[in-house]
């Protein structure tokens, strides 16, 4: 198998009988993210390639030169800070028809994403009627956001989504606006641009600057937004492209020489314990290789390395927390008190109130 794929066999939790095989693309172009399913059950199957949420760049150049097309419209978009849940679907072997969520680079959801992605689909059950009242579109991206989800903006709300777009077959996009998606909440509309595109843009990063503080040094939380996504429609094509534009103090460390941030990397290592069990080394460079030039990747060791062992921490108490509750056959009703008791015989005595931290995330979700 090519370095380009990543080949996979794994379950759908969402279809349980399902064990499904086949590879993910992991080259940075726009095929990034895509699935080729080629077994289902161990039967081989024919499902088109399915296109994957695709990477946001910059409409500029290291160099600050920006490179806007011609547009027929823009559309600004506030992003939301947290994990991107793309919904699709495929045929088994006997050809029915199965709807399926995933992260990035894997096929399906694992780990904490479940039930908190399982709450979602309680609350807005429309999410599952998406394919059968916009039968032209392949796929639906969500961003799964919220204070029970945190990444770096602290937000008020516990746990909520948002649709952003839509996929065609072709990997075209599809704006929200055009979807029929009642009963759904959608990324909200900021502004339309029709001329000045630079001037907009830059008026709009420093307004986004003015709102960001740091409100806890501890875990290094924000209030504030972390940008917006102008979708820009070409003329020249028709099409739409999607372009980051975030507070000038984030969008310095995309561009600068100097060590990557905190920011930067509790998010990216957030990232990858949503499709891996643990971060490595490897991960991490390849991840922040998407985005950082190499020089500081590797001015960044240290920094790297340190959030590593404390993200892969955080993330083994997690699992080892829905294990024991598992175990126990604790739920979220049960007394904390009767949880932490037993626990206490699987943890350090120095580490358990991490583990009351952690557990508190995990009993929201339940």
């Amino acid at each position: 198998m090519s370095r380009k794929f990543r080949e996979f066999i794994a379950a759908d939790p969402y279809n349980p009988a399902n064990t499904v095989e086949g590879c993910v693309c992991v080259e940075r172009n726009r095929n990034y993210g895509s699935l080729t399913l080629k077994k289902v059950n161990g039967n081989n199957v024919d499902v088109p390639p399915i296109m994957g949420t695709p990477k946001i760049g910059y409409p500029f150049t290291r160099e600050g030169n920006f490179r806007f097309s011609s547009a027929e419209e823009i559309l600004c978009f506030k992003k939301y800070d947290g994990s991107n849940i793309l919904a699709y679907r495929y045929w088994d072997e006997k050809g029915n028809p199965c709807i399926s969520y995933k992260v990035r680079l894997w096929p399906f959801l694992r780990g904490k994403l479940i039930p908190m992605w399982n709450a979602m689909l309680s609350k807005y059950p429309a999410i599952k009627k998406l394919f059968a009242e916009n039968p032209d579109i392949a796929a639906f991206s969500f961003e799964l956001y919220g204070c029970e989800h945190p990444h770096l903006i602290q937000y008020e709300n516990p746990l909520d989504t948002v649709l952003l777009f839509g996929l065609r077959r072709d990997g075209t996009l599809v704006v929200h606006p055009d979807i029929v998606a009642d009963g759904i909440p959608k990324a909200t509309l900021l502004k339309s641009v029709q001329k000045d595109y630079v001037w907009e843009y830059q008026q709009m990063q420093e307004e986004f600057g003015e709102r960001l503080h740091l409100i806890d040094a501890d875990t290094q939380m924000y209030a504030g937004d972390e940008g917006a996504v102008w979708y820009v429609k070409e003329k020249a094509t028709g099409h739409w492209k999607m372009f980051k534009c975030k507070p000038r103090q984030i969008e310095l460390t995309h561009w600068g020489y100097q060590s990557l941030t905190h920011e930067v990397l509790k998010s990216t290592a957030l990232n990858i314990l949503d499709e891996h069990s643990e971060i490595t080394e490897a991960v991490f460079k390849e991840y922040l290789a998407e985005e950082y030039p190499p020089h500081q990747i590797e001015a960044s060791l240290q920094r790297i390395r340190k959030m590593m062992r404390r993200m892969n921490v955080r993330g083994d108490y997690t699992e080892k927390i829905h294990e024991l509750m598992h175990r126990y056959q604790f739920s979220a009703s049960t007394d904390t008190r009767v949880i932490m008791r037993a626990f206490a015989n699987h943890f350090p005595r120095n580490k358990m109130g991490n583990v009351f931290k952690e557990l508190q995330h995990v009993l929201r979700t339940m």
